[in-house]
């Protein structure tokens, strides 16, 4: 994802040179920054998620609280 934002950010450097943060390896740092925080944000998450529904799945914990309900009662 880094190097996706890298190209990503170098769209804005023949926009306007002028500016500061459109000089060479500002885009192209900022943009490879932002993309690595949103992959490293992103990999976090579905670990977790995943690690969860694999707890579920192995000890049988289902959300469904009137489902086991209804199996003790019978």
């Amino acid at each position: 994802m880094a190097i996706f934002g890298a190209w990503l950010g170098s769209i804005v450097i023949p926009l306007d040179w002028d500016r500061p943060w459109q000089a060479w390896p500002v885009p192209c740092v900022l943009g490879a920054f932002l993309f690595y925080s949103i992959g490293a944000v992103v990999g976090l998450v579905v670990s977790i998620v995943m690690r969860q529904r694999a707890l579920r799945i192995e000890f049988g914990i289902d959300g469904d609280d009137k489902k086991t309900e209804k199996i003790k009662d019978n």
